[in-house]
């Protein structure tokens, strides 16, 4: 047996993203398996594959749930993004921009600022409507968050003018960007979230 610890962003993969009440006992077992000669490489895949099954075991019990805090969710924060969007633009303008409107190599960076409260308080939401499946639903509207921001990427390729050289490269960091915050607000990021989550009946 070996004293060496598990790999550790796939140890924290599975503290933070596997649903479920047994979630310390996979990673006991896990654990175990590895210091008994198991490969890092078999260790990953069986991760992933906890986190897969533990997550679409969540689905099937509670489906509605799911549904409905992703449905509000949206609902919720695209009600407010419509109200204060318009007037968060000038805000940039004036205090980041220093009066002058953005260049179209900035304009990723000030969406992404003007954006980010909006995907924090998107996984809020949905993590806090979703009190029986938590993971899952903001899986769910992360990856809804990836979709919709391909989708307005090509959108816009199509029509941006050719004159300012609309560059879909310069816009693809905002993806994870969005996802990595949405997965903050939903708590899946930090240990505060899951610790309440554990606590739950």
């Amino acid at each position: 047996m070996t004293n060496s610890r598990p790999p550790i962003i796939a140890s924290w993969l599975l503290r933070h993203f596997a649903c479920g009440s047994d979630r310390d006992d996979i990673a006991g077992d896990l654990s175990e398996h590895y210091q008994r000669g198991r490969s890092a490489w078999w260790y990953r895949r069986e991760v992933l594959a906890a986190i897969v099954t533990s997550t679409a075991a969540e689905v099937r019990r509670h489906p509605l749930w799911l549904i409905g805090a992703v449905t509000t969710g949206c609902l919720v924060v695209f009600g407010i993004y419509r109200i204060v969007m318009p007037l968060e633009y000038p805000l940039v303008v004036r205090y980041v921009l220093n009066g002058r409107q953005a260049r179209p190599d900035e304009l990723p960076l000030v969406v992404f600022v003007m954006e980010a409260p909006f995907n924090v308080m998107l996984g809020w939401t949905v993590a806090r409507c979703a009190r029986k499946c938590q993971t899952p639903a903001v899986f769910v509207v992360a990856m809804l968050s990836v979709s919709l921001g391909l989708w307005a990427m090509w959108q816009n390729a199509q029509v941006w003018p050719a004159s300012l050289h609309f560059s879909v490269w310069s816009w693809l960091w905002l993806l994870p960007a969005d996802v990595a915050l949405i997965l903050f607000g939903g708590g899946l990021l930090t240990t505060s979230e899951i610790s309440s989550r554990r606590s739950r009946p």
